[in-house]
């Protein structure tokens, strides 16, 4: 943390470290201070959910046997803070270059909240949002932005 609140990362990559939407609002915080990043891979992590002991999922898993058979079982653990947070941070800057979101549960109402991002940073040149569960909506509206704002892609 240190080093990306003294602006001296380029590239953050914090593929596969086991984050949680909680951990993300805590990286936005620095993230909103943070003048050098432009690369960013959250891919592989868990940045959709809410973090939650295990017992604690098997005692909910228990009682909400009907959500599991229709499938709507794991949007009990969407939660949008860190993503609501992360989105404000860095919709306040231009700066951003890359960004790997890919393979994280995010869901349809909170990539919405992502958008923000592509409408202040027209110099994205990569984006990969690969298994986020989000549907042909979200992947509209973002590819819109993008065709409106963004001349690197």
């Amino acid at each position: 943390m240190r080093e990306i609140r003294m602006n001296r990362l380029v590239e953050l990559n914090l593929r596969e470290q086991g984050l949680y939407s909680e951990d993300l609002f805590i990286l936005a915080q620095v993230l909103k201070i943070n003048t050098s990043i432009t690369s960013i891979n959250l891919s592989k992590n868990m940045i959709g959910y809410t973090y939650m002991d295990e017992r604690k999922v098997l005692e909910i898993k228990m009682k909400n046997q009907k959500k599991i058979k229709d499938s709507t079982f794991d949007q009990l653990f969407y939660h949008s803070i860190g993503i609501e947070h992360f989105a404000i941070a860095l919709s306040k800057t231009d700066r951003v270059r890359h960004i790997d979101l890919s393979e994280n549960d995010i869901g349809k109402e909170n990539f919405l909240l992502l958008l923000s991002i592509f409408k202040s940073n027209p110099n994205i040149q990569t984006i990969n949002v690969a298994d986020c569960n989000i549907d042909g909506n979200c992947v509209s509206q973002m590819c819109k932005i993008l065709k409106a704002t963004n001349t690197q892609l």
